[in-house]
């Protein structure tokens, strides 16, 4: 006989069957594994549906760490709403072995869900389920950035920074650091220090670089490699650059994330040369802020913002 585990929804909740000795002990663990988060486990009840559970193992190693996450946080065992619950089940059990970074995301979810239905979270389903391994890392990577933890903004802080703040910040940034206008010989010798400060200032805002040059458009036109500046953090040698503007590209559709280029001349600077900057970035959305709080909480701690 085939091993055989199947799982339904019930109008008494959640109906697990095994056939076989090895699906037999996985429907246990199974059971469980997952009575803490409802209290409709059973085998009672009339089937209204069945639900297709496709990677059970798989499943059982997310519901484990969503365990560990309420242990590890002091978050005590309740039930979560059964709608929520059996579509989590749904979209949690379908990931690859291989895709942590979407299991970590899974389970955080599940150990943070409301005892209520929430429409929010429902959604982060929807969304965990639209994404890859790839838009997972990226969008990590963006609300997680590398730098020094004290100086980053937080995630609600930084809500659509990238597309309502970078072009002041540009032009206050080599206001202050070029009083009057020079020759482009000085600028260039003063490029590191502008670089700094521009570089801090995007980090500090909890905004993402994807590109960002500065051109003299009298000798070099945008899109080339003639940038008598540039910057970035990283995501093109890591991602690939089609990859990653089109892993930006699904983040933004998802509505997690504002993803601008942003084109501009920068006048009074430079002595007989005509500046331009291009670049490309992006911040999270107030959506993506909660999703991040529901996902990766720890990243949507209120933390005050350094000068």
């Amino acid at each position: 006989m085939t091993d055989k585990v199947s799982t339904s929804l019930t109008t008494t909740g959640i109906k697990i069957e095994a056939e076989g000795g090895s699906a037999s002990r996985l429907g246990h663990a199974l059971a469980d594994a997952i009575s803490p988060f409802t209290e409709l486990l059973g085998t009672l009840g009339d089937q209204v549906q069945t639900f297709r559970v496709h990677r059970h193992t798989k499943l059982l190693e997310t519901l484990h760490r969503a365990h560990r996450i309420r242990r590890e946080l002091g978050i005590e065992d309740s039930p979560v709403s059964t709608k929520f619950l059996v579509n989590w089940i749904e979209g949690a059990s379908t990931e690859a072995d291989e895709d942590n970074e979407l299991t970590e995301l899974w389970a955080n979810l599940l150990a943070h869900a409301p005892k209520a239905f929430s429409s929010n979270h429902a959604l982060f389903v929807d969304i965990l389920r639209k994404i890859g391994p790839q838009e997972a890392r990226i969008f990590q990577q963006m609300v997680c950035p590398e730098i020094e933890e004290d100086h980053r903004a937080s995630v609600y802080e930084s809500i659509y920074e990238f597309r309502d703040a970078p072009i002041g910040w540009v032009k206050h940034i080599l206001d202050q650091a070029i009083s009057t206008p020079i020759k482009i010989e000085k600028f260039m010798r003063n490029r590191q220090k502008i670089y700094k400060k521009l570089s801090d200032q995007f980090h500090s805002s909890g905004s993402t670089i994807l590109e960002f040059e500065i051109y003299d458009v009298n000798k070099s036109e945008i899109g080339n490699t003639s940038a008598i500046m540039s910057m970035d953090e990283g995501y093109y040698k890591k991602f690939g650059e089609e990859e990653t503007l089109n892993s930006f590209d699904i983040l933004k559709h998802l509505g997690l994330v504002d993803f601008e280029t942003h084109v501009f001349d920068i006048e009074g600077i430079v002595i007989d040369a005509k500046m331009s900057t291009f670049f490309v970035g992006a911040s999270v959305t107030p959506f993506g802020a909660k999703f991040t709080e529901a996902c990766i909480p720890d990243r949507a701690i209120d933390r005050k913002r350094e000068p």
